[in-house]
């Protein structure tokens, strides 16, 4: 009997640790980071900047039929990379199609 009381405990245990795990993977920046070297997708119009700035210079724009080398983080917010044939220069993460990426 005493067994039978305290599943309600147990099942609310295994629910509430399972929350966390899966958060936990979902909010670390791994999950939603490419890694320097990968090849990946725009996902929408890219300007490439001079420095990880919205302020910053415009070098060139990018369309979601470019893909990307990232060669570097730059900070929590932005890649450093280039599209083939086209200048060094830095673009927001959000404008990565994470899932597309791929090692060459």
């Amino acid at each position: 009997m005493r067994i039978i009381n305290k599943l309600p405990a147990i099942r609310l245990l295994i629910a509430a640790a399972s929350i966390a795990v899966l958060a936990a993977f979902a909010f670390s920046p791994a999950a939603l980071a490419a890694n320097p070297g990968e090849v990946c997708e725009i996902n929408r119009i890219t300007i490439v900047r001079v420095a990880p700035s919205y302020s910053a210079g415009e070098m060139y724009t990018l369309y979601p039929i470019y893909k990307v080398r990232i060669d570097h983080y730059a900070g929590a917010e932005w890649y450093e990379g280039h599209a083939e044939g086209l200048g060094e220069g830095y673009f927001p993460r959000v404008n990565i199609n994470q899932s597309s990426c791929y090692s060459t």
